[in-house]
């Protein structure tokens, strides 16, 4: 089966009364470690709509998406160490020269065709 990885990472501003950290949190506490794709997706939706809901929050962000199954696999392995490795900090945005400009500008059109997408 070929694989591609699509990755989100967002910087939010939450202030300690705010239900957004306790909400994601309950979402992926609450996903059992074997789930059938239906699932699976029925979670993603429900993590992008506490999102979407709450983007005034959101201060910074980039995104990658790899349709190639090799920089896929090799992505998510990297990704699935570096939570309980210490990685490090990262000495220059990945990707190439002058894309991380690009990335972090389109984030308002991602979550614009996401919400699309999703017809919220």
């Amino acid at each position: 089966m070929k694989h591609n990885i699509f990755a989100l990472e967002l910087c939010l501003r939450l202030e300690p009364e705010d239900r957004l950290r306790s909400q994601l949190r309950e979402l992926v506490a609450s996903h059992p470690s074997a789930s059938t794709p239906g699932y699976k997706w029925e979670q993603l939706r429900r993590a992008t709509e506490l999102l979407l809901a709450n983007e005034d929050l959101f201060e910074k962000g980039c995104w990658d998406f790899f349709d190639d199954d090799d920089r896929a696999r090799r992505d998510y392995d990297m990704w699935c160490n570096g939570m309980i490795t210490e990685e490090g900090v990262r000495k220059q945005p990945s990707g190439r020269p002058g894309e991380f400009e690009k990335r972090t500008h389109d984030l308002p059109e991602l979550f614009r065709s996401i919400r699309e997408a999703s017809g919220s």
